[in-house]
């Protein structure tokens, strides 16, 4: 889940001010980009990745080491049809806009000069995977290198599964840009409630006090120590920060659970090296907020289908 939507999320749970349409935007491309990430279950991917190139930035949205080339994947999972005329897209009504055949076609030259720097020679391929099976492109070309999730799956077979490339993926994660220069954090309003999140759908729905809660949202029986993990995650997400102690979270989920209790489970979490404390009183993440992130959207694999069925 990108850091945008998992915000929006946790912010529209507490009752704070969120932009809607930015909030259902969000949730529409997160649904492509879950569908073509199942499909790549097994095979060497970077996800979400950010890069810096001769003063450029390129933003991929999935990159596969294979073999003997890279494989760019940019995931469109837009709601209106399109036609292409001379090249040129364009909306239904005849308004022009971005083509996303171009796009792709930048992101092949940057990654190719990227690696270049790096005397690094292999073959760059790409395709732009058109999730929404409600959405037209008209005046489409084969040489245009769109496809459907179906077609994906013809490609990925060709991709060799068993081949890891630990040198190249550790090489393109460290040179990543941390601090997106286009990230704009969400403001936490200091009106929404104070609640406890369900790691899974995010929602302010979980019941008992034991060492199990349930959410009667998504139906998920979880441990007490993994929630108050991701309630540790999910302050330092919307608060910008990677340091908390433990008033702190007890602000946070509105006193849900005892002092004593929260500082058991801190215990627990330092022993596991989840969290690390820096002095008697303070801790922080053991990680950065980016990688953390991205773990968090293994949980939230279910959300995708209770907030359809809500709309």
């Amino acid at each position: 889940m990108n850091r945008k939507l998992m915000e929006l999320e946790l912010l529209n749970a507490r009752g704070g001010t969120v932009d809607m349409k930015q909030l259902d935007k969000e949730r529409k491309g997160d649904v492509g980009e879950k569908q073509v990430q199942k499909m790549l279950e097994g095979y060497e991917v970077i996800r979400d990745i950010l890069l810096e190139v001769g003063g450029s930035y390129l933003q991929l949205d999935f990159l596969v080491v294979c073999r003997d080339r890279m494989v760019i994947l940019e995931v469109k999972h837009h709601q209106h049809d399109y036609e292409i005329i001379k090249g040129q897209w364009h909306f239904m009504d005849g308004k022009s806009c971005s083509s996303p055949v171009q796009q792709l076609e930048r992101s092949k030259s940057l990654v190719n000069k990227w690696l270049k720097k790096r005397n690094i020679f292999i073959r760059i391929e790409g395709y732009i995977v058109w999730t929404n099976p409600n959405s037209q492109i008209y005046g489409l070309q084969k040489s245009d290198q769109v496809i459907r999730p179906g077609k994906l799956g013809t490609i990925i077979n060709q991709f060799d599964s068993h081949y890891k490339n630990p040198y190249l993926k550790q090489l393109f994660l460290d040179g990543q840009i941390i601090d997106s220069p286009f990230y704009s954090p969400q403001n936490s309003s200091s009106e929404s409630i104070r609640a406890m999140h369900c790691p899974y759908c995010f929602q302010t729905s979980l019941e008992g006090k034991r060492k199990r809660m349930y959410c009667t949202r998504c139906s998920q029986v979880i441990e007490l120590k993994e929630i108050i993990h991701y309630q540790i995650l999910f302050y330092c997400a919307l608060n910008q920060t990677s340091t908390f102690r433990v008033f702190h979270i007890e602000q946070f989920i509105g006193n849900r659970i005892s002092r004593r209790t929260l500082l058991t489970y801190f215990k627990n979490l330092l022993s596991d090296q989840k969290i690390i404390q820096t002095n008697c009183w303070t801790y922080q993440l053991n990680e950065p907020i980016h990688l953390i992130i991205n773990k968090l959207e293994i949980k939230s694999a279910n959300f995708q289908v209770i907030t359809e069925v809500g709309k």
